[in-house]
Parts: structure tokens; C-alpha cells; sequence
């Protein structure tokens, strides 16, 4: 189908891109209360399970001026030296290149 008229093509486009928007839009009111997402008050797993076996403190942010306060946990990182670091890297670049990338990583302890 070849439109000769560019204004009815302009039309016609503007209108399926219309009539998409407003599907789209329907739709998506129509499933909103599907899309929310509700969490569950009760904690399923904490990180100390066999699963995860994570270390963990229980942590209680008290909320100024209310009785409230807002539970979390915290999880300690590990610290720098218990990390895996590389000790060689391989690059394509020149003898000089490498040098410079092993003297960056030296001096903040990573690397042999």
C-alpha cells in the first residue's frame, strides 16, 4: 500500500501511534494492582541460614522525635587483604605499559 498523500501518512501514522499509547496506558491501569509489588511482613530466611551463612548484626536506627525506628541488618564487607586480587595481569600492551599497570596495583597493596 503506497500513500501518494504525505499529510494522510503523517495522519495515519499519528493516530496507530495514538491508539497504541492509549492501550498501552489502559493496560497498564487495568493490571496495576498485579504489578506492585506487596512484601511479606515475615522474614523467610536471615543471613546466618546454612544457605547463605553470611555474618550479620541485628541493627535498630531510632527514628527522631517518635517511638518508631527503622530494623535492618549489617553485613560486615571483607576487608581488602581477604580479597582475591590477581597477581599477574596480562595486557596487550608494550613492557613499559605493564609496568606502569603493576606499579599502580603495588602501591595499594595488591599484587606481588
Amino acid at each position: 500500500m503506497v500513500y501518494s498523500n504525505p499529510r494522510k501518512l503523517l495522519l495515519t501514522s499519528v493516530g496507530v501511534i495514538a491508539i497504541a499509547y492509549i492501550s498501552t496506558c489502559l493496560f497498564l491501569y487495568v493490571r496495576q494492582p498485579y504489578l506492585i509489588f506487596r512484601p511479606i511482613p515475615k522474614i523467610l530466611t536471615l543471613p546466618s541460614s546454612p544457605d547463605i551463612f553470611l555474618p550479620y548484626k541485628d541493627v535498630r536506627l531510632a527514628i527522631v522525635g517518635s517511638n518508631e525506628y527503622i530494623h535492618g541488618w549489617w553485613i560486615p564487607a571483607p576487608l581488602p587483604k581477604e580479597l582475591e586480587v590477581p597477581k599477574q595481569i596480562v595486557t596487550k600492551a608494550s613492557i613499559k605499559g605493564k609496568l606502569k599497570i603493576r606499579n599502580y596495583f603495588q602501591c595499594w597493596g595488591m599484587g606481588a
